[in-house]
């Protein structure tokens, strides 16, 4: 089989999952290495399915970016709110038991 007549079926059995189920049945995933995420991203989106993931999105990092983006800087899993000026800290998890914070809730 070649390489055209192997797109030609990737692409036919993609459009046949989008049309009978919906683009947003198809997740579009991307490891390691990093350099195809651009790529698979816009295909994602082309295609027209909102499920684009990356292996950062189930490791530590999804939590760094959270902490940065919540706190203005990572925590690196010890946060301390005495010393800061924050006048409330919230955190919503899933696992609390495991949460690194939850020695922190008063």
């Amino acid at each position: 089989m070649s390489w055209d007549e192997a797109y030609n079926i990737i692409v036919s059995k993609l459009k046949d999952i989008r049309d009978k189920c919906g683009p947003e049945s198809v997740v579009f995933y991307v490891g390691d290495p990093k350099e195809p995420r651009a790529a698979v991203q816009r295909l994602c989106y082309t295609f027209g399915s909102p499920n684009y993931a990356t292996e950062s999105s189930v490791c530590r990092r999804a939590a760094e970016i959270a902490e940065y983006l919540t706190f203005g800087f990572r925590t690196l899993g010890t946060l301390t709110l005495t010393g800061n000026k924050a006048l409330c800290g919230m955190g919503f998890e899933s696992r609390v038991v495991a949460s690194p914070h939850n020695d922190e809730a008063a």
